[in-house]
Parts: structure tokens; C-alpha cells; sequence
């Protein structure tokens, strides 16, 4: 259900995130005493939050921690204020990139498959799941970033599947 909610909201949560992170970086460098600098990072941690993009939120979270003290005219917070906006630029970016990697899960188990497949997709991976090297080669395309293979498949052995991967 969260994979869902990722892949239905990800592009416009972020539109948004780079909108408030535009928002807050002017409102900082203004150097007014204006709420909008936590705001908008309290507002994009809540977002990331209920999507399930925990870096993005983490990274809001400290933002906004940071935001206050640098309204409160704390010199210092200022400048560690600007450095956190570009680390949450840079997890917003990140999840961008992680719009089209694809994972390959290739396993005999069921139950293992399902499991790597709620970790891997969490992180914002599209998962592709197959049962054995056969199905794993077939489903294997140019958009599969990162193969989690089962070292011991029914049928070719794990080199050969390696070698077919590569191909």
C-alpha cells in the first residue's frame, strides 16, 4: 500500500519539496525574522512523513530544528541552517534519482522475495520478482539497477546467471 501511495504522490511531493525548499532558502536569506523558513520545513517533514520518504523527512526534521534557532538571530544557526537546506536538496534529489531504479529479486522463496521486496521498494525501488535464473534472465532489462539473487537457484548455477545478467 505505501508503494503505492510513493509511486501515485512522488512526482508532485517533489514539485513540492523543491518549491518549499526554494521558499525557505529565500526566506532564510532574507534574513527577516519569518516563519516561513520552519514552516515550510515542518509542513515537508509532515509530507515525507506520511508518504514514507524518511530520509527526506529526517533531513526536513533538522531543518527545521536548525530554523529556529537561526530566527532566533543565532549567526551560527544561520549558516548551519543553509548547509542542512542543501542536505535536504540533496535527499529530495536522491529520491528523484531512485524514480527509475529498478530491482531484480531472484529467489526460489516466496516468503524471501516478499520481504526483500517491502525493504527494497521502502527505499523507493521498483521491484521485479522472479522464481527462477530462467525468469530472472527473461525479466532482466536496461532499467535494472541492483539484482539480489538466491546463490543456490534450481537449474543454471549462479556464475552463469551472473554472466547472463551482464549480457
Amino acid at each position: 500500500m505505501l508503494e503505492g501511495l510513493q509511486d501515485r504522490f512522488r512526482d508532485e511531493f517533489l514539485r513540492t519539496a523543491r518549491g518549499r525548499i526554494e521558499r525557505s532558502t529565500a526566506a532564510l536569506e532574507s534574513l527577516a525574522d519569518d516563519p516561513t523558513v520552519r514552516n515550510e520545513m515542518h509542513a515537508l517533514a509532515g509530507e515525507a512523513s506520511l508518504i514514507g520518504f524518511g530520509d527526506v523527512a529526517e533531513a526536513a526534521r533538522s531543518a527545521e530544528k536548525l530554523a529556529k534557532a537561526a530566527l532566533a538571530g543565532d549567526v551560527v544557526a544561520v549558516s548551519k541552517c543553509a548547509r542542512s537546506f542543501r542536505k535536504v536538496r540533496r535527499a529530495v534529489d536522491a529520491l528523484a534519482a531512485q524514480k527509475s531504479l529498478v530491482a531484480l529479486i531472484i529467489d526460489d522463496s516466496d516468503l524471501v522475495r516478499e520481504q526483500l521486496q517491502l525493504a527494497l521498494s521502502s527505499r523507493g525501488f521498483k521491484v521485479v520478482g522472479a522464481g527462477t535464473s530462467d525468469e530472472g534472465l527473461a525479466a532482466a532489462d536496461g532499467s535494472v539497477a541492483l539484482v539480489v539473487a538466491d546463490f543456490n537457484l534450481p537449474g543454471m548455477p549462479c556464475s552463469e546467471l551472473v554472466v547472463g545478467l551482464r549480457e
